[in-house]
């Protein structure tokens, strides 16, 4: 250890000025300083590294993945329609089957236990989204007009009104044809 003091004052020594020995001595001294500072600010840090991903994820959720999100869900709507009405396709076959080829109650009892909890499933998924929709448009028709058009201006992303007839066919219905 001693060599290595020695190697490096004379290293210093010679290749420094005394102005650039006091601002390396300056630059040694403010890391001692951090290093003692930094587990007391750890859990600032913490909270600000925290914020600083939210934000960074919130922004690229909005503003990048909006579009192709948009265009997936426009697709999944036809595809959500062939997969609610096939299945209840297929068990009106099977009830069929059961009572007139194999002439089985039991199967068809079966069969029709199965239709009720799909139908339920069904019902329990659209109100869901029912609940969801009007939520939404609650909120976005008692949302301070001034704040939305300041929320536009300085370029924050608002979701646009919903559609307010978008279940009004659907919620008329009173019984089924």
């Amino acid at each position: 250890m001693g060599l290595y003091r020695a190697l490096l004052r004379s290293a210093t020594r010679y290749n420094y000025t005394e102005e650039e020995k006091f601002v390396l001595i300056k630059v040694i001294a403010m890391i001692k300083g951090l290093q003692v500072l930094m587990p007391r600010m750890e859990t600032f840090f913490t909270e600000v590294i925290r914020r600083n991903i939210y934000g960074e994820l919130q922004d690229f959720v909005q503003v990048i993945l909006r579009e192709p999100l948009r265009k997936a869900i426009k697709n999944k709507r036809d595809l959500i329609r062939r997969y609610v009405l096939y299945p209840l396709d297929l068990y009106n076959d099977s009830a069929h089957y059961a009572l007139t080829v194999f002439r089985k109650q039991f199967l068809y009892d079966e069969v029709e236990a199965g239709v009720n909890l799909c139908f339920d499933q069904f019902v329990y998924k659209l109100s869901e989204q029912i609940f969801a929709h009007y939520k939404q448009l609650a909120a976005s028709i008692l949302l301070d007009k001034r704040f939305r058009v300041e929320c536009v201006a300085i370029g924050t992303y608002l979701l646009a009104y919903p559609c307010a007839n978008r279940y009004e066919t659907l919620l008329k219905q009173r019984h089924l044809p």
